[in-house]
This record gives C-alpha cells, structure tokens and sequence, in this order.
C-alpha cells in the first residue's frame, strides 16, 4: 500500500512543489547517483532527491533511508509523513539543531536557522510551512519528540537497511556511534574457548546466538574498513562464507591478491 503522504505528493504538484522548494524533497528527481540494493533484499524503491545528490528510498515499502551522494546512508523514519513532518519542521539549514536538546533550545534553533533561510532564500517560508503541513496533514508534536524519532531511526539502520553499491558490494557508510555493538547483543555465557578481545568472538557469539544479520553487517563494514593485512581479510572472508554471504566472501578473497584496496 502506498504513502498517504507520497500519494498526496504525487497527484498534487502544488504540494511536491513546496516539497521541493524550500524542503529539499523532489519527488521529480526519484533516482540514485549508482545502482544500490538492501543488504537483507527487502525491496527498496528511489522517491524522492536532495540537491546535492542524495535519494530518499522507501525501504520494504514502509520506512525511509537516505542516501548522501559521499558515501552515507541511515534510516530515516518509520514513514514518509514522518520523514516530511522532519523535513519540514526540523529542516537542513536548523545547522544548531543537536540530540538532546530541551524543546525551548530546539525551538530556538530554528527560529535562528528560519531567519537565516528567509533572509537568503525563502522570504515565504512561514506560509509555505504552513501550507505543506496542511496539505499533508502532519501533526503538530515537540520537537523532541520528533527528534527521538530520528535518532532511533538511525540507530536502526543497521542490520536490515544497509545500503551496499551493487556493483562493489561496498556498504553506504554510517556513524560508529549509531552501529549496534554485538557485545550488547549477545549472551557472554558462551565465551569459553574464545578470545575474549577479538572482534571475530562477537561475531562468532552473534552467530551462534541467532543474530545472523547483525554478524553479517559487522563484517561487511569490517571488509570495508579492512587494511591490506592478509589474515584479517582471510577470516573475514571464512566468517562470510560461514554465514552464507558468498559473494561478500568472495569480495574479501579477491582483495588478498590484490596489490592495492579499492
């Protein structure tokens, strides 16, 4: 079933129009820079683009990824209408904006970056505001509330929407701050035998414990992130193919008799 709110968008121009400008989402520009897919294989379809680059994707035909044009992408939100209630309410030029902020701080910010915005660019912006909220019908929540919800989405990013080029099976890169830590995630009753210290004992114990994808996606962005030493991208590679990833697994033998990484 489709987005109310992308339904709205798609058969009134009037409202992709404010969209687009000054909110940065065109529904006009539904393409990607380079081919990509999901790690996991849910669906993933472009709806929207940035002005610099990057995509929104609907995930599994619910949620929102975005993809920057360098190399990052994170989950965005549950929806399109709470992906644009973000969009529209917390928008990119609020460069103040942080985590963690009360909801005065928060308002404040955006009155300091809304000013800069009419100033510079958008003179109309409170009735253009005005007018996307209500064409969409987002609601009117804090804006704490709002960003909790974006910072969980991104800390759910990964395992089921890592975005990888199709073409290297390199994953779109994301945060360390906001990756799961296995050692979290599993039970450590079952360390006996294993080097405590390794990060391949987190992985093995994920295995072993039924967090399969959450071990996949850690040793893709091993792979990624791997230097040229032979050994770490030998077991990287015996830890894919383990887990059934043979084309991540032959990714890594190929760099072993490769004088230089990509």
């Amino acid at each position: 079933m489709t987005d109310r709110v992308l339904e709205l968008l798609r058969s009134r121009p009037e409202l992709a129009a404010l969209a687009e400008f000054p909110f940065n989402f065109d529904i006009g520009r539904a393409y990607h820079v380079e081919e990509v897919h999901l790690a996991s294989g849910a669906s993933l379809e472009a709806i929207a683009g940035d002005d610099t680059g990057g995509t929104y994707f609907l995930c599994g035909g619910t949620v929102v990824l975005h993809a920057s044009s360098d190399g990052y992408a994170s989950l965005l939100a549950d929806s399109v209408s709470e992906a644009l209630e973000m969009l529209v309410r917390l928008p990119a030029w609020c460069e103040d904006v942080e985590p963690g902020m009360d909801e005065e701080a928060l308002l404040t910010a955006v009155r300091q970056g809304d000013d800069e915005a009419r100033e510079e660019f958008a003179p109309e912006l409170d009735a253009q505001r005005a007018a996307l909220i209500d064409g969409l019908g987002l609601p009117d929540r804090p804006l704490t509330e709002l960003i909790a919800l974006s910072e969980s989405a991104t800390r759910r990013t990964d395992p089921h929407y890592v975005l990888l080029n199709s073409q290297e099976l390199r994953a779109y890169q994301l945060e360390k701050t906001y990756r799961p830590k296995l050692r979290d995630l599993v039970a450590e009753a079952e360390l006996d035998g294993l080097p405590p210290e390794s990060p391949f004992t987190w992985i093995e114990l994920a295995r072993r414990q039924g967090h399969v994808e959450h071990a996949r996606i850690a040793l893709i962005r091993m792979l990624d992130e791997a230097g040229p030493a032979r050994e770490p991208l030998r077991r990287i590679g015996d830890a894919l193919e383990l887990l059934g990833d043979h084309a991540q697994a032959a990714r890594a033998r190929s760099y072993l008799g490769s004088p230089s990484r990509p």
